[in-house]
């Protein structure tokens, strides 16, 4: 977990000195939420997209616009650095759910390959949907078996709030909280 952390850390303070179009739509979208309460990509840093925002996901840029908000103004780099926490979180996660799954060694295993996975490390140098959706499909999946195992309100709505909110961030992962009862 602290090697996931330090890399993703490094990472996000540092930032990627290109953004690819998605990210810079999503940063505009998130932006103009917090300035303005609007869902649009308008503005200067936006390349010109051929698609409209509806099909942007709502989660990310409403999740860093709540960011935002709480400053009291854009601030991209803690945006990233709050990401990479979420994504470090996502390492301990994963060794949480493989030992859940398969024992300690398949924890270890999972978690290590989360903690240095190039592309997740990537991402977190970047504003896009991959460290929040990685990090609420493996709460997402481990709140679901909680909730099976004590059969405690509590645990269904955690995982019910998580996958809905993975929904948002990543709509094509809607099949899992489909999915995941069959499984059980």
């Amino acid at each position: 977990v602290a090697l996931g952390l330090g890399l993703r850390l490094g990472y996000a303070i540092e930032g990627r000195e290109y953004q690819p179009p998605d990210a810079r739509v999503y940063a505009q979208i998130a932006g103009n939420l917090d300035e303005r309460g609007d869902f649009s990509a308008r503005g200067p840093d936006v390349p010109p997209i051929h698609q409209p925002t509806s099909a942007y996901s709502p989660g990310l840029p409403l999740f860093l616009a709540a960011v935002y908000t709480l400053v009291g103004g854009e601030d991209v780099r803690l945006a990233r650095i709050l990401l990479a926490l979420l994504g470090s979180a996502s390492v301990a996660l994963t060794y949480l759910l493989g030992r859940r799954l398969a024992g300690p060694a398949a924890g270890l295993v999972g978690a290590g390959a989360v903690a240095v996975y190039p592309a997740l490390l990537e991402y977190q140098g970047l504003l896009l949907t991959e460290p929040l959706a990685a990090f609420l499909l493996v709460a997402g999946v481990l709140a679901f078996l909680r909730a099976e195992d004590e059969q405690r309100i509590r645990w269904w709505v955690a995982a019910g709030a998580l996958l809905g909110a993975l929904s948002l961030v990543r709509a094509e992962y809607l099949a899992v909280a489909l999915l995941l009862p069959l499984l059980g």
